[in-house]
């Protein structure tokens, strides 16, 4: 789309991935990113290895987001933990007309990102996809060839329909992506919160693949378990779900665990490198929110309290709070 301006924050996986295949359907995209990632994206480009047919980017990169101007759309790329932070650098590329959505795995975000920018320029967002970053300026993605990028107007939120029209134009076409338009961001946002947030939190825990957990009768249940504690809180939080969503889910992690029986989530590869993780942004703001309401949430709160041990470890090794 000539003339359209997008800014993705965080190359990673997720941003690697909406960055090369944006600038594959001719979108103007610049990457914020860092270190060698960003050292090698700078000199030869971003290449794309995925199921859905492999590309070789060339986007603008810098890891300053003065160099980048005024954009049209700012995606938010990063970890739910680096959100406030990131927030802070964001007003250099705000303009009159500019939207930022964020893709975390969490409910959070939009109200950090709208204490900064206003909560009139904030869309809520998701991400559905599997990537992940293979070597500096390389990223793959396995799983479903076809990603889903669902954004909408959050409650309260007066403006946002043309906007939300350019975005469409803009990713019309764009192969391996879907934009979806959501009527109900905010529950769509809790849907994702509960699939990411139950799997990732038992397979932390257990050290164990999404196949191993699927497949083991106890920790199946205990999965299934910690989903429905989950959905009780979104409730309880006025987030009302279509009919079945709950068996809807759990379908889905049985199909996780067929089709990506090796994979694990990326909670549980932050654990593995020792670096901080989502452990908060997930299952400690469903910890949150149910002392809000009052809700007993045994399984959640056991798997919250055995994974804070090393979460704790881990961020004040890397002297992030």
């Amino acid at each position: 789309m000539s003339g359209y301006r997008v800014c993705v924050y965080g190359a990673g996986g997720v941003g690697g991935y909406l960055a090369a295949r944006l600038a594959q359907n001719g979108v103007d995209v610049t990457v914020i990113a860092r270190g060698e990632h960003l050292r090698a994206i700078r000199e030869k480009g971003l290449f794309l290895t995925s199921v859905a047919g492999d590309y070789h980017a060339s986007v603008k990169a810098t890891d300053n987001t003065s160099e980048v101007g005024i954009v049209d759309l700012i995606i938010i790329c990063c970890k739910s933990w680096q959100v406030p932070d990131i927030a802070m650098t964001l007003p250099p590329m705000i303009g009159e007309h500019t939207v930022v959505v964020p893709t975390q795995n969490g409910v959070e975000a939009p109200e950090q990102l709208a204490n900064v920018v206003g909560g009139e320029r904030v869309f809520g967002g998701y991400i559905r996809i599997m990537a992940l970053i293979q070597a500096a300026g390389h990223v793959v993605h396995n799983g479903v060839p076809q990603a889903e990028f669902g954004v909408g107007i959050l409650p309260g939120v007066g403006r946002g329909e043309q906007q939300l029209e350019r975005m469409r134009e803009a990713f019309c076409g764009t192969v391996g992506l879907f934009l979806k338009i959501e009527a109900d961001i905010r529950m769509r946002m809790w849907w994702k919160l509960i699939y990411i947030g139950s799997v990732s939190g038992v397979c932390a825990a257990a050290r164990a693949t999404f196949g191993e957990v699927c497949t083991c009768q106890q920790a199946a249940a205990l999965l299934k378990a910690v989903a429905t504690e989950m959905f009780s809180v979104a409730e309880a939080s006025g987030v009302v779900f279509p009919s079945g969503e709950a068996e809807r889910i759990a379908h889905q992690h049985s199909e996780l665990g067929k089709n990506t029986p090796n994979n694990t989530p990326s909670m549980m590869r932050d654990f593995d490198k020792g670096g901080p993780s989502e452990v908060e942004n997930q299952l400690g703001t469903v910890v949150r929110y149910a002392a809000r309401h009052a809700l007993k949430v045994p399984n959640v709160a056991a798997l919250y309290a055995i994974l804070l041990v090393q979460e704790r470890k881990h961020r004040l090794a890397h002297h992030v709070m």
